[in-house]
């Protein structure tokens, strides 16, 4: 049986994982957007789960995520409609493998899995959009039981 969590979390630009330094053998994270970052995607977490009256996901279970990062375009891209150029990449920092890191460690306090080693397959994609109201991250996690995947392939 496989089950599906959408959450939204919209109105603040994704902040990557950055790294951290040690005070007096305490992580202080060195990116200041970071921990409201995760506050944001473990709110809107928690409140999707309530909604979708989602289980924790226990080991030897496993999910699938796919995440959908949008990022506010710089002025330079928005044409005078008010869209994103189209041919627009946002190639620039923040890495996409820091941004989903961030978001994962924010499920896992939000407590939809165990651990984020359950996380078997992951989808990410960023992209511009125009306005900062937009900005944020579209994340689907599947539930998917058993701990094991079968294909065509393996059989």
């Amino acid at each position: 049986m496989e089950q599906e969590l959408r959450i939204e979390a919209t109105g603040m630009r994704p902040a990557p994982k950055g790294s951290y330094r040690f005070v007096r053998g305490h992580a202080i994270p060195m990116s200041k957007r970071e921990k409201p970052w995760r506050t944001k995607v473990k709110t809107a977490a928690k409140a999707a789960m309530i909604g979708k009256n989602w289980c924790h996901v226990e080991k030897p279970d496993f999910v699938c995520v796919c995440i959908a990062f949008r990022i506010k375009a710089p002025k330079r891209l928005i044409e005078r409609a008010g869209t994103v150029h189209p041919c627009a990449a946002p190639i620039n920092p923040p890495d996409i493998d820091k941004l989903a890191r961030c978001v994962l460690d924010a499920l896992t306090d939000a407590g939809v899995w165990c651990d984020d080693s359950q996380v078997c397959e992951l989808h990410c994609s960023k992209c511009y959009v125009p306005t900062a109201e937009e900005e944020g991250a579209a994340i689907n996690v599947y539930h998917c039981e058993g701990g094991v995947v079968e294909t065509e392939e393996w059989k």
